[in-house]
């Protein structure tokens, strides 16, 4: 594990700003995770902020962008379209901003509930050249965008965590995805839409070390050509 500076970063959008929390190799990397949090759940709570340690800690850089939609209160007036734009808008800005840095050649796209809408659009973009893979943490599986995407990712690297009590779980369609090589789905039996059993700390910790566990085997599978 090599040392690391943080450094605070404001992305500018077509929309809006967007600030950042970057935790860059300080001997330089070719690999990044770009982390997208829920609507309410920040990059600071347990599922993200353990996520992004791990893969700091295993060479990334990792940038946690703090959309704070839910403390927006330009968001709360958006029309549902609107609100989609501005996400997709963001998404794409964080990811310009970290690639202006460096071009690195491996990369992780982290999201949390609304945070899949974002990493589902930049997979419409143009990502060739590079190592891919992605991180569904209880994705909107109401969402058709997010569905597609999911089930394309789901045949070249990811990993997808969801609880069997969070409101968008969805058996039917978890039963629908066709997992390649190197992918894995996590369905977290009893945990809500935070991944945590509600009057059980100790499954809650349990069902973390799963997920990290998960997460450590996708990373190292981004070393191997």
């Amino acid at each position: 594990m090599g040392s690391y500076e943080i450094v605070k970063r404001r992305v500018r959008g077509k929309m809006g700003t967007v600030d950042c929390i970057m935790h860059r190799q300080k001997n330089g990397t070719g690999k990044l995770a770009l982390v997208f949090p829920g609507f309410a759940y920040t990059c600071q709570m347990p599922l993200l902020y353990y996520s992004a340690v791990a893969l700091r800690d295993n060479g990334y850089d990792v940038v946690m962008a703090e959309t704070d939609y839910a403390g927006r209160e330009d968001f709360q007036g958006l029309s549902a379209r609107e609100r989609l734009e501005l996400i997709r808008d963001d998404a794409r800005a964080v990811y310009s901003d970290a690639f202006s840095l460096m071009n690195y050649d491996r990369l992780i796209l982290i999201g949390k509930s609304i945070g899949t809408i974002a990493i589902a659009s930049l997979l419409q973009d143009a990502l060739e050249g590079r190592r891919l893979a992605t991180v569904w943490l209880t994705p909107l599986l109401h969402n058709a965008e997010v569905i597609k995407a999911i089930r394309n990712s789901a045949v070249r690297g990811m990993l997808l965590a969801i609880g069997t009590k969070d409101s968008e779980y969805v058996k039917q369609t978890l039963d629908s995805i066709v997992v390649g090589p190197g992918s894995t789905v996590l369905e977290i039996e009893n945990a809500d839409h935070s991944l945590e059993i509600r009057g059980d700390m100790k499954a809650s910790l349990t069902a973390m070390g799963q997920l990290l566990d998960a997460l450590g085997e996708l990373a190292s599978g981004m070393g191997v050509e």
